[in-house]
C-alpha cells in the first residue's frame, strides 16, 4: 500500500470539510424549504377561509333575495335580474364544494390511501353455500317471499341467482345486500 503525500492528505482534508459544509447547506435549505410550505399552506388556507365566508354570503343572500321578491309577487321580468344572479349561484355552489374539500385536504391530509379491492376475485372465490342453501339441482327457497319449495336458481357460469317465484335476479352480492339490508361496501368489507 502505497501512502499519501502531504499535497492528497491536505486534498482529502480539504473535501472532507467540503462534505460537511455541503451538508450543512443541505440542511439549512431543507429546513427553509419546510418552513416556506408552511407558510405557503397556512397562506392558501386563509384564502380559502376568506374564500368560503363569502361564497356562503353571497348564495344566502341571493336566496333570501329571490325568495322575499316571491313574496312580494314581484313579475317575473323583475326577478329575471335575481335569477341571473341565482345562475351565477350554481357556479359559487359548485366552487364553495371544491373549496371546502381543498381545506379539509390541507387541515387532515389523507395519508393512508386504502388499496383497491378486486370486486370480481371475491365474488370468485366466495362459495355460494355459505350464502344460500342449494340442493343439487343448484336451487334453493327465495328468502324474498314465502316459498315453500325451491324456486331460487343459481347459475354457476355466470355467478347469478335468479327466482322464479318473485323474479328477483342478481349476482351474489347483491343477493347479501338485499337479504341482511347492508350496503355494497359492508357487504364488500364483510366478504374480503
Amino acid at each position: 500500500m502505497e501512502q499519501l503525500s502531504n499535497r492528497d492528505m491536505d486534498f482529502l482534508g480539504w473535501f472532507d470539510s467540503y462534505k460537511e459544509q455541503y451538508r450543512l447547506e443541505e440542511i439549512k435549505v431543507k429546513e427553509s424549504l419546510k418552513i416556506w410550505r408552511k407558510e405557503m399552506k397556512d397562506i392558501r388556507l386563509e384564502w380559502l377561509e376568506t374564500s368560503i365566508f363569502y361564497l356562503e354570503n353571497h348564495i344566502k343572500l341571493a336566496y333570501l333575495n329571490d325568495a322575499e321578491l316571491r313574496k312580494q309577487h314581484k313579475p317575473y321580468w323583475f326577478r329575471m335580474l335575481i335569477l341571473q344572479t341565482l345562475r351565477r349561484v350554481e357556479y359559487m355552489e359548485t366552487m364553495l364544494g371544491k373549496y371546502k374539500h381543498e381545506r379539509l385536504m390541507i387541515v387532515n391530509p389523507v395519508t393512508d390511501v386504502p388499496k383497491q379491492i378486486d370486486v370480481q376475485m371475491i365474488k370468485d372465490n366466495l362459495d355460494i353455500n355459505l350464502v344460500v342453501t342449494l340442493n343439487a339441482g343448484g336451487f334453493g327457497t327465495c328468502p324474498f317471499h314465502t316459498d315453500k319449495s325451491p324456486s331460487m336458481k343459481w347459475y354457476p357460469k355466470t355467478k347469478q341467482l335468479h327466482c322464479f317465484s318473485c323474479g328477483w335476479h342478481g349476482d351474489v352480492i347483491a343477493f347479501i345486500m338485499k337479504r341482511d339490508g347492508l350496503t355494497f361496501k359492508e357487504v364488500i368489507n364483510k366478504l374480503k
